[in-house]
């Protein structure tokens, strides 16, 4: 019997009431031969679906969800694979119909494990690439797919002895099996109809931290697998380097004192470098810079606490002067501090100075020095698995530390190579360091098994630093690091469908506590600017229906009331308040006066719009100046207002209404499309400076949208049903607000018309050659 706790949508009950959450067909078709076919089956009949065999309904499927097992980590059975013909012909025909939904369960998750069969594991691994290539096919015709990777799960037919289970549970974050019923609300969530900005996408169901492989291994003799024929059993030695090539180098290795920078620095000094050691045990250190010494080269030592910011923003300065300058930095130095449920302030700050911050503050003392005298220099830095997964718990501090360096770090590479400076880090797994203890043996046995060359132990080697040959670390450009992130991307482009024409928008980006709306007790007032019509109404309404009080914004009196009696009489809060945005003080009165009247605000609506078409040479200052003010500067002035409310409750949403043409150059667009564009980026950079306390920001960018502000349809020979409506602008934004806390949207989401001639740029261009031939003067319109 398989157990349901799910919350997915049932038929009849949160998609009478939300339609992003129904499914775009209660007709599934499962092609999953066999019992783990049929346990999934079950599960996703007990959600209200209906599935069915390839082939048996009477119409081509809307939904279609393809079963492909066989890891023998979890101890599938041999799998004869997709049916790549059938899958196929489905696809094209939803593909043909403009609308469908592809769903593909595997356990296939790209790890490898020595005793396994290559062939057997590259067979899967075809089968995925396969199923990507099809969902890039697809993508730009109505069709999303994604895939559900699955971790251990006896309901699918995964068995394993009970020792080999025993050690795979242990270290999942709920220490429990993938069930039948996880899969089928994944899937549930995949083929609901607010899916449909999904694509490519790999969502991991697998018991939470990316740890479904990581066995767990007692003390004791281990089974070895046969060796392959002239593979020796012995772990063999690296081969060292030899000679001086590092002579002329000065390093700066920061947290020398032990562990992998002791060992980094004597291995550099060994290569020929000359040495400035820092960290903050001075004893230590001196013992580092004898062993330097004693291997011929030049080493200097100073006292740092990295932990400390105003010592940390001199070292870099003081290295350069101690050893007359400084070639390459080697930022060894780390800092685990552990997190604790509720929060500990004082972990997260030294965790976050060490590791993230000090290494800032040194890098760009020396990579302006660099710039500045043409230096061709190096940045190393020592990251960590757990910048990408979390392996032991409590390094929510540690892990978010060491991934923002490795993101700095590439970022950092794209923008001084050009100045012939490499950029690059390292992310090693358990070293036998200090640092390394903190994880127990019994995981540090599981962990090293997964290695297939691995030793019978793992210390910290030296190995790392500036070589002459192109292939040293540090290449330019190469932003660099081991750490490769796994994303869920919300923006309908993906890995796979990258580049896909219609597949567009900005990813995936995640980040840190975010605290949706809509999960909050009792939902917070909204405020809606530019809500006497148009998009701005619909979403004051779509608000309203979710249960929320708005305000709603506008200079249009008699409209306002009109919307707000709407919501009324559909037994909502509404307060209308008739007021020119664009005025002095006017946002500020507004924010004022809705927190006294509807109480804090929690979600900030900006759609008050300004448009005059014209070219540059034909647009006048103060029309420049107007659209600017109305299009930019209000959102501004809101955001400026709303946010220190959200910031002390942590939780708030703020979107911003763009549009297509602030995304691409249009002539013709003037200070519409520059101000649009603009937008954008102002919302980004509330975003970035706020998602670490719950706020989200977006800008819903739409296409050609049947309002006042836009072309008719008609003029242009274009059908009405192929323009986006209001509502569908506002479903978006309800779409958005539902999303769950750990799921971040945007920072910008582009909604466009199916149909290309209807196509936002297009539209516009067309729009003003008619004008133009019409012999009228520039377009102006106003939506406040």
């Amino acid at each position: 019997m398989t157990h349901v706790h799910s919350t997915a949508t049932r038929p009849g009950t949160a998609g009478e009431r939300d339609p992003l959450r129904a499914p775009i067909s209660t007709r599934v078709t499962v092609d999953a031969p066999g019992a783990g076919g049929a346990a999934l089956s079950e599960a996703l009949g007990a959600l209200g679906l209906t599935p069915e065999a390839p082939g048996t309904g009477a119409a081509a499927p809307v939904a279609y969800c393809a079963l492909l097992l066989g890891n023998e980590a979890y101890g599938a059975e041999p799998t004869p694979g997709l049916d790549r013909e059938r899958i196929r012909a489905a696809a094209l025909a939803m593909a043909a119909a403009g609308r469908g939904r592809l769903v593909l369960v595997t356990d296939a998750t790209g790890e490898t494990h020595t005793g396994t069969d290559p062939d057997r594991h590259a067979r899967l691994a075809a089968d995925r690439a396969w199923w990507q290539h099809l969902v890039t096919e697809v993508a730009a015709r109505g069709v999303t797919g994604n895939t559900v990777v699955t971790g251990y799960s006896p309901d699918l037919g995964h068995r394993l002895p009970e020792a080999a289970e025993a050690g795979l549970l242990r270290y999942l974050v709920q220490r429990r099996p993938t069930t039948a019923a996880d899969v089928a609300a994944t899937v549930a969530f995949l083929v609901s109809e607010g899916c449909s900005y999904l694509v490519g996408e790999t969502v991991p169901v697998d018991g939470g931290g990316g740890l479904g492989q990581i066995p767990s291994l007692p003390a004791g003799p281990q089974q070895v697998a046969a060796p392959r024929r002239n593979t020796p059993l012995e772990p063999q030695e690296l081969e060292p380097v030899t000679g001086q090539d590092l002579l002329g180098h000065t390093v700066l290795v920061a947290g020398a004192s032990s562990g992998i920078g002791r060992a980094a620095a004597l291995h550099l000094a060994g290569r020929g470098a000359d040495v400035v050691l820092a960290a903050r045990r001075t004893q230590a250190l001196e013992e580092v810079a004898a062993e330097i010494e004693a291997l011929g080269r030049q080493a200097w030592t100073l006292r740092c606490d990295l932990s400390d910011p105003e010592d940390a923003a001199t070292l870099g300065e003081r290295a350069w002067k101690a050893a007359d300058g400084v070639t390459t930095l080697l930022y060894a130095a780390g800092h685990l501090g552990f997190s604790a449920v509720g929060g500990d302030p004082a972990s997260a700050a030294r965790t976050f100075t060490v590791n993230l911050h000090s290494f800032v503050a040194v890098t760009e003392y020396l990579t302006a020095r660099w710039r500045e005298e043409r230096i061709p220099g190096a940045v190393v830095g020592v990251s960590s698995v757990s910048s990408t997964l979390s392996p032991v718990a409590g390094l929510e501090y540690y892990g978010a530390s060491k991934a923002a360096m490795a993101q700095y770090i590439r970022c950092l590479a794209v923008s001084v190579a050009r100045h012939g400076i490499r950029a690059n880090c390292v992310a090693p797994g358990i070293i036998e360091t200090p640092m390394g203890d903190a994880a127990g043996p019994e995981h540090r046995r599981g962990w090293i098994s997964r290695i297939p060359a691995r030793a019978g132990r793992t210390a910290a080697r030296g190995g790392v630093g500036p070589r002459p040959s192109a292939e040293r670390l540090g290449r330019p450009g190469d932003g660099g690091g081991a750490a490769r992130g796994r994303r869920l991307r919300a923006g309908g482009r993906g890995a796979a469908a990258a580049g896909v024409p219609g597949a567009g928008g900005r990813g995936l980006r995640g980040g840190g506590p975010v605290n949706a709306v809509a999960e909050t007790a009792g939902l917070p007032a909204a405020l809606v600017a530019g809500a006497s019509s148009g998009i701005g109404a619909a979403v004051a309404r779509r608000l309203a229906a979710r249960g929320h009080a708005v305000a709603l914004v506008g200079r249009r009196e008699a409209e306002l009331k009109e919307v707000a009696e709407s919501i009324r009489t559909g037994g909502g809060t509404a307060l209308p308040l008739a007021l020119d945005l664009a005025e002095p003080g006017a946002p500020a009165d507004a924010v004022a006066a809705t927190a006294a009247a509807l109480g804090p605000i929690g979600v900030l609506v900006c759609s008050a719009g300004a448009i005059r078409l014209a070219a540059i040479h034909e647009t006048e200052e103060r029309h420049w100046e107007r659209q600017v003010r109305v299009n930019l500067t209000v959102p501004f002035l809101l955001a400026r207002e709303v946010l220190p409310g959200m910031r002390e409750r942590r939780h708030g949403w703020i979107v911003n209404i763009g549009s297509g043409v602030g995304s691409e150059v249009v002539p013709g667009s003037g200070g519409y499309g520059v101000s649009k564009h603009a937008v954008e980026r102002l919302t980004e950079l509330v975003h970035e400076e706020n998602r670490d306390l719950g706020i989200r920001a977006v800008t819903v960018a739409p296409g050609w949208v049947a309002t006042r502000l836009a072309a008719r349809p008609a003029d242009l020979g274009v059908p009405e049903d192929e323009v986006l409506d209001a509502e569908d602008i506002a479903d978006t934004v309800a779409w958005l607000l539902d999303r769950p806390a750990r799921m971040s949207v945007g920072p910008l989401v582009r909604v466009e018309p199916t149909a290309s001639r209807a196509a936002a740029g297009d539209a516009m261009t067309r729009h003003l050659t008619r004008a133009r031939a019409e012999g009228a003067g520039p377009i102006a319109k106003e939506s406040r």
